[in-house]
């Protein structure tokens, strides 16, 4: 990984990988190296004679002393050959491997952007009719490399612990720089993986190399959401200062961030100076209620030592405020008002962005805590005009101590970026209200300037050269963009914030509701009526129809009943194993609105108020008992299709096919596995997830998401051709691809370590969710 750029050189512990291939050299298996795409797609075959995964294993590890030199070999080395040689390139291993003081190799990647440029340059040289030939090869060889990456991510620290770690890190940081380059050489998605479709981003960097970081003062959350990233922009970010250090992160998670959350019986606004000890100004209280009470939006203007309310229509210039209030611009004590010094600043902040001079009138500006009532009649009908605060604002200023302390005049754009990311702001759910609903005017206050989005949306980048540009820097407009609720569907709307909001915290989470019914359009006034335990219903009710994936969303769930499948939350970061599955849900009904078409039931969901979630989907029944013997259902169990599906129907004894196999895991992950289920003989799978696209038969196992649906004493009937069950958690369903023989069958079917029922592959049919 030699060829990665660090946001702080002098803080990385460099990766040493070792050139495994030093004492193996002579062996007949790293004899020949690999040319082409056959050569490489068959290494395994042509000199081990392995023919699947299971035999690839079982060879790595009845070898351990060549384990390394064969991986290195055949997808390091092998992987780059078979590249090259689309081109009919022919690479040195030399200029990849460096020699230190004491004589020893290893691998040294500083030279493969260039390779790669030349490598570019031979394609756009070529101007013959093998393009689509070329690219159909090229994606077959990363789709391969990709295959063997996770496999031996899963399973080689199973066989040999950390030993390989390095390696499989070099892997990674190949195959995206080979992807990210070939992209800028045909500028197509010929591949479907890239620095942006989350094909890639999985190889994660081993924390520990360098220490881990949050020992470091990282926060945990943090580091969740860098894991998510491409592994160029893992390596950058890894060497930043600590993001928010200036607060303590003891009790935050990987879940949320709640180094930020304020105890408003203990909140005190802050002074520009920590010695300083002004008076508060307060803004004039029955000028501001007239206003809110009009549905009128007011502003505050700092006029001859006194704040005067304004209103919004009569301002030209005026500037609306995004904050954090644990960087001390709130204010709990029951009035409107902030310490002089602050109001002084703030006005002096917006005058700047127009270049007002002294002489001039001082431009308006918004800030919650001045114009937001702190009367809660008056405060609800303040909330329900934030959207057109935010959106009719000429500019839109964001404030935050971490992002005030990056000074423009030693850091480029990339590490801006980067600490905007990682800022508390970016953290705060109100704040992404406040910046998503106008991005064309938003700028961010550095220590000796600012910065517009735009100068962020305008950067062109080249994929081959430092993808953790565009990851940071193009990845900023987008984590913060929102389309236009009225253009597109709830539905699509509402998965659309799902990616954002899952990083984000709040100390209120009665907001939750009311913030995504203003970033969705809805009027929030019926939410903020509503008792704060039913908010997210009021909110669910208002959408009516959900998207299919929603369901997959990890946490904890509603408990009252027809929204026992409903999360009670849509903050945290949580488990996120299935987001691939909302992105290419969200990819297909964007176009198919855009082709004025209906995505109709195969896509989404119903909520019928008081009668559930109505679902049309595939499944299977489980049955818990077999011949013999009663195994309960879950946590983790296999079942395995009746093929004498109307017999046993009948009464008679279920016949197995053991060829056919799926395992199945609970998936819910905020208070411990679920309990095995006790007292079901049946229990159902709903697979919210495409099947048909996921299950693809190959040596491994390919997966579905899906949810485990009970019968419930009132509600687990059959009526009018739907299925009316009880949500009971999340599952992941995997399918074993099929087996050459019945006997090898049995023998692995013998091993299985977990429970084995029996099941019965259902069709589309209609379930209701209570």
């Amino acid at each position: 990984m030699d060829h990665f750029e660090t946001y702080n050189p002098s803080a990385l512990v460099p990766f040493q990988i070792p050139y495994y291939l030093t004492s193996h050299s002579s062996c007949p298996e790293f004899q020949d190296n690999i040319k082409d795409m056959r050569s490489f797609l068959a290494y395994p075959v042509t000199i081990c004679s392995l023919n699947t995964d299971a035999e690839i294993l079982r060879w790595l590890l009845d070898h351990e002393d060549k384990a390394g030199a064969f991986v290195q070999h055949w997808l390091y080395f092998g992987f780059l050959e078979a590249v090259f040689g689309v081109q009919y390139i022919v690479i040195s291993r030399k200029n990849l491997v460096r020699r230190d003081m004491d004589g020893r190799l290893f691998i040294d990647s500083t030279n493969l952007p260039t390779m790669m440029l030349l490598w570019g340059l031979a394609e756009t040289t070529k101007h013959d009719k093998r393009v689509e030939e070329r690219q159909k090869e090229v994606k077959t060889i990363i789709t391969h490399e990709l295959h063997m990456l996770r496999l031996l991510r899963e399973q080689l620290p199973v066989l040999f612990g950390k030993q390989f770690d390095n390696l499989l890190m070099s892997l990674g940081a190949i195959v995206h720089t080979v992807t990210a380059s070939i992209k800028d050489a045909w500028r197509v998605a010929f591949t479907g993986f890239g620095p942006d479709s989350g094909g890639i981003g999985d190889v994660d960097i081993d924390f520990e190399a360098s220490g881990p970081l949050v020992t470091k003062g990282w926060c945990p959350h943090d580091v969740a959401h860098l894991k998510t990233l491409d592994i160029q922009t893992q390596y950058y970010c890894k060497t930043m200062d600590v993001p928010v250090g200036y607060l303590s992160h003891a009790q935050c998670t990987k879940d949320a961030c709640v180094a930020m959350n304020i105890d408003e019986r203990k909140y005190k606004s802050k002074h520009v100076q920590e010695d300083c000890k002004c008076m508060h100004l307060e803004m004039p209280t029955q000028k501001l209620h007239e206003l809110v009470k009009a549905m009128k939006v007011p502003l505050a203007r700092y006029v001859g030592g006194r704040l005067e309310v304004v209103e919004a229509q009569d301002a030209v210039r005026n500037v609306a405020i995004s904050h954090v209030w644990a960087d001390g611009l709130g204010n709990t004590d029951g009035k409107n008002s902030l310490p002089k010094c602050q109001i002084t600043r703030l006005q002096k902040l917006c005058n700047e962005l127009y270049g007002v001079n002294a002489s001039d009138s001082p431009v308006a500006f918004y800030i919650d805590t001045l114009c937001v009532p702190r009367d809660l009649s008056y405060r609800q009908l303040a909330i329900q005009k934030m959207r057109d605060v935010y959106m009719a604002a000429k500019k839109v200023l964001v404030l935050d101590r971490g992002i005030e302390s990056i000074s423009n005049k030693i850091s480029d754009l990339t590490k801006i970026s980067a600490g905007i990311v990682y800022s508390g702001w970016m953290k705060r759910l109100w704040t992404y209200q406040e910046g998503a609903l106008n991005t064309a005017s938003l700028c961010f206050q550095l220590a000796d300037s600012r910065v517009t989005l735009r100068e962020f949306s305008d950067r062109r980048f080249s994929f081959s050269q430092n993808t953790h540009d565009m990851t940071l820097v193009a990845g900023l407009t987008l984590w913060l963009r929102i389309r236009d609720p009225e253009e597109m569907p709830p539905a699509l709307a509402v998965i659309s914030l799902c990616d954002a909001l899952r990083w984000r915290t709040t100390s209120r989470l009665e907001d939750e509701a009311v913030c995504i019914a203003i970033l969705l359009g809805k009027d929030p006034e019926k939410v903020l009526k509503a008792p704060k335990n039913e908010r997210m219903i009021v909110l669910y009710d208002m959408l009516g129809t959900i998207p299919k994936p929603f369901l997959t969303l990890s946490g904890d769930r509603l408990s009252q009943k027809g929204y026992r499948w409903a999360p009670r939350s849509l903050l945290g970061s949580k488990n996120t194993h299935w987001l691939w599955e909302q992105r290419i849900w969200y990819r297909q009904v964007l176009a198919l609105h855009a082709a004025g078409k209906d995505p109709g039931s195969d896509m989404t969901a119903k909520l019928m108020p008081n009668d559930g979630l109505h679902v049309v989907a595939p499944g299977f029944q489980v049955i818990a008992k077999l011949p013999k013997n009663t195994v309960a259902i879950g946590p983790n169990f296999w079942i395995f299709q009746i093929t004498n599906t109307d017999e046993y129907g009948r009464g008679e004894e279920p016949i197995v096919n053991t060829q056919e196999a799926h395992s199945v895991d609970f998936g819910e992950d905020v208070d411990g596995m679920p309990e095995t289920l006790h007292g079901y003989d049946k229990a159902w799978i709903v697979l919210v997830g495409d099947p048909d696209r996921n299950f693809e038969v190959g040596d491994t196992y390919s997966a579905t998401a899906g949810i485990l649906v009970v019968p419930d004493v009132t509600d687990a009937q059959q009526q009018d051709s739907s299925f009316r069950c009880r949500y009971y958690c999340r599952v992941t369903v995997r399918r074993q691809a099929q087996f050459r023989s019945f006997q090898i069958a049995e023998q692995w079917l013998n091993n299985l370590e977990h429970p084995v029922l029996a099941g019965i592959r259902l069709q589309k049919m209609s379930w209701v969710i209570f």
